[in-house]
Parts: structure tokens; C-alpha cells; sequence
């Protein structure tokens, strides 16, 4: 009985409340993350299109993984910086309409 539970709570996810993309996880670097990101983003709208907090997943896993959050570095102030530009582009997002031959 739980398990169909389970399997229908699942099954009405929103696209918003699955898991970052594996590629996303794996990068050392800020802008290799972000770029993962953006491509990863984008195949989401296409297939379930943009919804609230677009992007808040993967804004949040890669500011955990890059951005030291008391470190007020030059190199920090310009990753925090990237993540911003990132942020801006994930509010502004639209996917573009797939045409159906």
C-alpha cells in the first residue's frame, strides 16, 4: 500500500521538484556547471516548458558546491557575479515553441 503511494506521489511531480541533472553535479569549475546547467534547463522547458522557481535547483546546488559564502575574495565577488548572470537568465527564460512538421 505505501509503495503505491509512493509511485503516485512520483508520478505528480512537478517538473520543478525533480533532482539536479547528474551532469550538473560533476564539474570543477563555475562556468562548466552553469553551461551544464543552461543546456539541462533547456531541454526541461522544452519537454514540460518554463514553471515557477525555473532553475531554482540548480542555481541552489551550484552556489552550495562553488560560492563560499563568507569569503569576500576578488575571485568570489566575480563567481558571485556568474551566479547572478545565471540567475537572471533562468528568471528570463523562454523556450522557444517547437514546430511540428
Amino acid at each position: 500500500m505505501q509503495d503505491a503511494i509512493e509511485n503516485e506521489v512520483a508520478e505528480k511531480e512537478s517538473p520543478a521538484m525533480r533532482k539536479v541533472a547528474a551532469p550538473v553535479k560533476k564539474p570543477k569549475k563555475l562556468a562548466t556547471a552553469i553551461g551544464k546547467a543552461k543546456a539541462s534547463l533547456a531541454d526541461k522547458a522544452k519537454k514540460y516548458g518554463v514553471y515557477e522557481n525555473f532553475g531554482a535547483e540548480e542555481i541552489s546546488f551550484i552556489e552550495d558546491k562553488f560560492i563560499a559564502m563568507g569569503n569576500l575574495s576578488n575571485e568570489q565577488l566575480r563567481l558571485r557575479t556568474a551566479m547572478t548572470e545565471f540567475k537572471e537568465w533562468c528568471a528570463k527564460y523562454k523556450a522557444e515553441p517547437t514546430h511540428s512538421s
